[in-house]
């Protein structure tokens, strides 16, 4: 995938070696998308140079396919934050920068701020990955690499009692207490 309709081709032409001829010809999709197995047309547009004239140019019957196969994007710059425990797995991703995508074609990177903890309990140095996508009327053009976050960690949380209230109690000789 390059953006455009354009083929890249090659020919031959039965004109004398020594003549000084060139053959302008359109080669091209019907469309720039990906596919397999897609429709190729040739249009001859002229013949010019010094011999020219002693050439009748005969259009050819072009009968071929061929793939549009499409470009692998990546994203930079996307980092994993660390995390106070909360029972799930999400993580949040900040940063994510798009990169590759041909000039003129509207690609958009998707869901770059979420991401998944390999676990939901508190630990160091977490795997991260990423459901991110891409979005836009150019996006079935390309392919999405998902980035390779830093690890992260889900710290524990913290727990505060409150509303204790320890009860009075008589002299038992241990240092226990009601609350």
């Amino acid at each position: 995938y390059d953006g455009s309709a354009a083929v890249s081709y090659n020919y031959q032409s039965d004109h004398l070696p020594t003549d000084d001829i060139t053959l302008h010809l359109n080669v091209a999709f019907a469309d720039k998308h990906i596919d397999e197995n897609k429709d190729v047309t040739l249009t001859v547009i002229n013949i010019t140079g010094t011999d020219a004239a002693n050439y009748n140019l005969v259009t050819p019957s072009l009968n071929t396919t061929a793939t549009i196969s499409p470009i692998t994007l990546t994203v930079s710059g996307a980092v994993a934050a660390d995390k106070t425990y909360d029972g799930n797995h999400n993580a949040v991703i900040s940063g994510a920068i798009l990169q590759g995508v041909l000039s003129g074609d509207d690609v958009t990177l998707t869901n770059s701020t979420s991401g998944l903890f390999s676990q939901k309990e508190s630990g160091h140095d977490l795997i991260v990955t990423t459901i991110m996508s891409l979005s836009g009327p150019d996006s079935g053009n390309y392919l999405l690499q998902q980035p390779e976050l830093n690890t992260a960690d889900i710290q524990p949380k913290q727990l505060t009692v409150t509303g204790a209230v320890v009860q009075d109690k008589t002299y038992d000789g241990t240092p226990a207490a009601i609350i």
